[in-house]
């Protein structure tokens, strides 16, 4: 369901505006062409099972944490503080992102957000540093967050 979500998502994205949607915003907006490339470049690598570095950086719980972040059939199953090596508890696991959500997430702000940056993977195209200031004159809504690793778990349960 989340590869549907994805593609369509994609398909969404493609035509770029030069100011944003509502009327009451008035800002210039970025548009990234590597943010659809990538997210359809991720979909066709077809990685549906792995385990990667989440680090979140925002005015929000745990921000600066590291999670290993281990995911089975595009769902988040574990997540682990890098730190103190403590699991993150079952009802949680929905505050700790897929890939697929993460490209989901830069596809909506592509055109939308103030600045966008991103940077990809080469081999797996999934986003190893991301950088998104929704709004000029907001404070404390800008995210960024960083993917240092990400290891595909093979059908065998090999890392790659």
């Amino acid at each position: 369901m989340k590869r549907v979500m994805l593609s369509a998502a994609l398909f969404a994205s493609i035509t770029p505006f030069a100011m944003a949607n509502d009327p009451y915003e008035d800002f210039e907006t970025t548009y990234l062409e590597s943010i659809p490339t990538e997210a359809f470049a991720w979909a066709r690598t077809g990685v549906t099972n792995y385990a990667f570095a989440f680090t979140r950086y925002c005015f929000c719980p745990n921000s600066g944490t590291t999670y290993e972040i281990n995911v089975r059939n595009n769902n988040v199953v574990s997540a682990r503080n890098t730190d103190t090596g403590e699991m993150v508890e079952q009802e949680q696991l929905d505050y700790y992102p897929t890939v697929d959500e993460l490209h989901l997430q830069l596809l909506k702000q592509n055109n939308k957000a103030h600045k966008i940056t991103a940077e990809y993977n080469s081999r797996w195209h999934y986003p190893t540093k991301v950088y998104v200031d929704i709004h000029p004159m907001m404070a404390d809504e800008e995210i960024s967050y960083e993917i240092p690793f990400l290891a595909p778990i093979m059908a065998s349960g090999v890392r790659d």
